[in-house]
């Protein structure tokens, strides 16, 4: 065969084969998830916050970063399962920022408890607001995953 011939039958072979490969490619990220939600912290100006996706199976988390002002976070390409969320801002008197359940207790003060979303595949979970700053993080609250995430 021609040198020419040859690219002719490489480049036909490549343009049968792209669109299942496509396929496979692109299958597992239609079923990664998103998780979303507000940021506040009284009525201050926040700073850069680092935001993560924590997953409870003990995988590696999935991070991500606030520009300094932003009230908004999201958190794409999570696959599913169950997840708690909080967040580091960077320089604040602030350790910790988490979504919490509030727990009715008889006695005061109540504990509180991280959320635990339940991310289905795909799913968009929109409302995981973090609004419950510390000053010191808690000893059961997670611990702030490597800056390289």
């Amino acid at each position: 065969m021609r040198p020419r011939t040859e690219l002719c039958w490489i480049l036909l072979a490549s343009m049968l084969l792209t669109p299942p490969l496509a396929a496979c490619v692109a299958a597992p990220l239609a079923t990664r998830g998103s998780i979303a939600g507000a940021i506040r912290v009284g009525s201050e100006s926040l700073p850069v916050v680092r935001i993560c996706a924590l997953p409870l199976d003990g995988s590696a988390a999935t991070c991500v970063r606030t520009r300094a002002g932003d009230n908004q976070y999201r958190i794409d390409g999570l696959a599913a399962g169950r997840y708690q969320v909080a967040g580091w801002p960077l320089s604040s008197k602030v350790a910790l920022i988490a979504s919490t359940l509030g727990i009715q207790c008889i006695r005061a003060p109540c504990p509180d408890y991280l959320r635990k979303i339940d991310l289905k595949p795909g799913a968009q979970v929109i409302d995981v607001d973090l609004d419950v700053p510390y000053g010191v993080e808690p000893e059961d609250l997670p611990a702030a995953p490597p800056d390289s995430l």
